[in-house]
């Protein structure tokens, strides 16, 4: 059509060298790396659609920078996060915050291309371990292209290869040529439960208790949300939100450090003691602690101090424990979703 080749001819135009020469008053002109670049800039002036400026600006920034927008007016920034979890450290691998409107299957092959890329040394002792909303055929193929070890746990309408699988253990191939080995269970709730996965070589009876780690992910999804804040902002900005979210994901693995120190503080204060259960350091207590002392012992500059400081922060995480019950279980209750949300941090 006309008028969609009269737009992409002024694309060209905008984004010519030629164009940003005659715009330039100065050699410096149009230099830095703005949030809205010169030819962005020129795009956004020729686009003649009858709606308010600030609508506008929030679309382009929302498609731009891969964030988006909620509220009267589209006024409110917003964000989707991923993270690629290790359940046995308790260290956020790959955070990656993107738009609020996310495909969570295009972000776990981001997940998989950055395992492959940067931490490839592990990829023969991983297991990736997938919720029902993830598998997919083009994603099972990924993992299996990639040379990772993953368990998924499946829907009843995945495909029918599985579906019809037997109860127990059993091994079908898939459409796209690959064979997994389904493993079909029922739960204590009456729930029947299916996993894929391409360890051949695992006894069936550790299928469970291997799934069963990936709870951790939800337990550090509600360590984010509740403990750390992570969607209490700072600010109403895009660029605030990528601000907090970043500081929490810090925050996040330094817990996890620290959470291990003072568990170790615990085991030794209490070897001598008959427990009926054995005890950790209680992580929102240590969280606590972190936010009150462990900015001032990195850097108040004497390492001397640093060291003694870091030693009493250990020691007060040791304090505040809780006991470890195997095999609790909680009725899962849904919150609703307010009307009204109280997304600003209430004190930093």
């Amino acid at each position: 059509m006309l008028h969609l080749e009269i737009l992409e001819m002024l694309k060209i135009i905008a984004r010519s060298q030629q164009t940003l020469d005659i715009a330039r008053l100065t050699q410096n002109s149009f230099t830095r790396n703005r949030g809205m670049p010169f030819p962005n800039a020129l795009e956004f002036l020729l686009d003649m659609r009858k709606t308010s400026l600030q609508t506008r600006l929030n679309i382009y920034f929302s498609n731009v920078k891969g964030g988006g927008t909620r509220g009267r007016g589209h006024m409110c920034p917003c964000a989707g996060i991923s993270v690629l979890y290790d359940v046995l450290h308790g260290w956020a691998l790959d955070p990656i915050i993107a738009r609020a409107d996310r495909n969570e299957r295009e972000e776990c092959e981001k997940h998989i291309d950055f395992l492959c890329g940067d931490l490839s040394h592990i990829i023969g002792n991983s297991i990736i371990t997938l919720d029902m909303g993830y598998p997919s055929l083009k994603l099972l193929e990924k993992l299996q292209s990639s040379g990772l070890k993953f368990v998924a746990r499946c829907s009843s309408q995945f495909v029918s290869e599985i579906n019809n699988a037997s109860m127990g253990d059993s091994v079908v191939l898939l459409k796209n040529g690959i064979s997994v080995r389904v493993f079909k269970f029922m739960l204590p709730s009456g729930e029947l439960e299916t996993l894929a996965t391409n360890l051949f070589e695992l006894l069936e009876s550790l299928f469970p208790e291997l799934y069963a780690l990936r709870w951790r992910i939800e337990t550090a999804y509600f360590r984010l949300k509740e403990e750390l804040c992570v969607e209490k902002f700072s600010g109403k900005t895009a660029n605030s939100i990528r601000q907090d979210f970043w500081a929490s994901m810090v925050l996040l693995n330094a817990v996890a450090v620290f959470q291990r120190e003072a568990d170790e503080a615990v085991v030794e204060r209490q070897k001598n003691k008959s427990l009926k259960h054995k005890n950790r350091a209680k992580t929102s207590d240590l969280i606590i602690t972190l936010r009150d002392r462990f900015i001032f012992a990195v850097l108040c500059g004497n390492p001397m101090f640093t060291e003694t400081e870091m030693d009493i922060v250990i020691k007060i995480m040791a304090r505040g424990v809780s006991p470890i019950r195997p095999g609790r279980s909680f009725h899962r209750e849904f919150k609703p979703h307010y009307k009204a949300n109280h997304n600003l941090k209430s004190h930093l």
